[in-house]
């Protein structure tokens, strides 16, 4: 049986994988392993760049002596920043993505 946290990642990245289509990207995404340090890949079809990807929901928490609500970053593993990962945070509701690092194609 498949949870919910499951299903919001998978449709994280079926969001994202449409908007770097939309960017005329060549993408492939990970079908075997669970758990991997890069959900997608996109490649440029003309430069041959190579971008990794994870991605998250966008989820956003009130701080402590704040009032207005801050994006929850999550921290990449020492691998993913070796490579360069892009994390991609995804609004589920308005399929919005912010990008860190920067995506060059955003």
């Amino acid at each position: 049986m498949l949870q919910q946290t499951h299903l919001l990642g998978d449709r994280c990245e079926l969001i994202l994988a449409e908007y770097l289509l939309s960017k005329n990207l060549y993408v492939f995404n990970n079908v075997l392993a669970q758990r991997s340090p890069v959900d997608l890949i996109a490649i440029h079809p003309e430069t041959a760049e190579v971008f990794f990807f994870d991605s998250k929901a966008d989820r956003k928490r009130t701080n402590p002596g704040r009032k207005v609500p801050a994006r929850i970053y999550r921290k990449r593993s020492d691998f993913q920043k070796k490579i360069g990962l892009i994390m991609s945070y995804v609004n589920i509701e308005t399929k919005s993505i912010y990008f860190t690092p920067r995506f060059p194609y955003s």
